[in-house]
């Protein structure tokens, strides 16, 4: 009768741990911020969030200073109707080597994923978090910067391949 009791109670426990249980955590969005230079010292920021009531902005130090005529208009929705956030900026000298300041990040719009497009075409791209909401926006590499790391991968590259020292 024990042993019954025992198998009993090992199955209600085990049902119990079955049961489907109310969960008590919180959604988190991210917000995605694309920074586009179309010529140097002209900067468009789009910050796109899934809710209206999410009010991510982005900034950057001065001598940037917001410029609502360069922002323009857009109706470029996303699926649930949502516009991004347009801001224009006119900055003293070319984009490469400024910081990129994000506003609104809280619990729930907890990081932003953020790209760049620079006037001479290159990109890049980087997540930002509520503990820290700035990105270094890179300068153009010199030419002996990325020479010098090229030189590097190719010794490497020789130096750890026995095939090559062997020839």
């Amino acid at each position: 009768m024990r042993a019954l009791s025992i198998f009993a109670g090992m199955w209600l426990s085990l049902l119990l741990l079955l049961l489907p249980r109310g969960a008590a955590a919180h959604g988190t969005r991210s917000a995605t911020v694309h920074v586009q230079e179309p010529a140097p010292g002209h900067v468009l920021v789009r910050v796109r969030t899934l809710d209206t009531a999410d009010h991510v902005t982005a900034g950057f130090d001065p001598p940037c200073r917001e410029d609502a005529v360069l922002a323009g208009d857009t109706e470029d929705r996303n699926d649930l109707g949502v516009a991004p956030h347009v801001q224009g900026f006119a900055c003293d000298g070319p984009l490469a080597g400024r910081t990129l300041v994000l506003a609104g990040l809280d619990p729930i719009v907890s990081e932003a994923i953020v790209s760049a497009t620079f006037a001479d075409g290159r990109t890049m791209s980087a997540v930002v978090h509520t503990d820290d909401p700035r990105v270094d926006l890179p300068a153009a590499p010199s030419f002996f910067s990325v020479a010098r790391q090229y030189v590097r991968l190719g010794v490497v590259h020789i130096g750890g391949g026995a095939d090559h020292l062997m020839f």
